[in-house]
């Protein structure tokens, strides 16, 4: 299972992967930290209270981490012109989202719902 790495923002392997109740840790096979996400929670982390005080250390779009730069340097999105209330989701992905999560562990999902994230930008 590919996942984007909330430490090093690469879509890596996910190695090591437990689940514990709502809580997934896996390590990162780019970075090989370890991570904690709640997959309860609307962001999926498990962030200690300074991280989640400050949001603005990843790309809205892509979870990179952000740089001094105007722009994301992994996605391109320039952050000042970014609306969060403009984005809408395709139904397409939506609904690929919720295959995915009805059966996370299934690598099929993963690559069908990356498959349709390409296809609708």
């Amino acid at each position: 299972m590919k996942i984007v790495c909330p430490q090093c923002g690469e879509l890596a392997e996910a190695q090591d992967v437990k689940m514990d109740g709502a809580l997934l840790t896996w390590r990162c096979g780019a970075c090989e930290k370890r991570v904690r996400q709640d997959v309860d929670s609307p962001s999926g982390a498990a962030e200690s209270p300074a991280a989640k005080a400050d949001q603005t250390a990843t790309c809205p779009k892509c979870g990179a981490p952000r740089t001094e730069r105007p722009d994301c340097p992994r996605c391109g999105l320039v952050f000042e012109l970014w609306n969060p209330d403009a984005q809408v989701v395709p139904e397409a992905l939506e609904d690929a989202w919720h295959q995915v999560e009805g059966s996370f562990g299934d690598e099929i999902r993963h690559q069908e719902f990356l498959s349709v994230a390409r296809q609708v930008g």
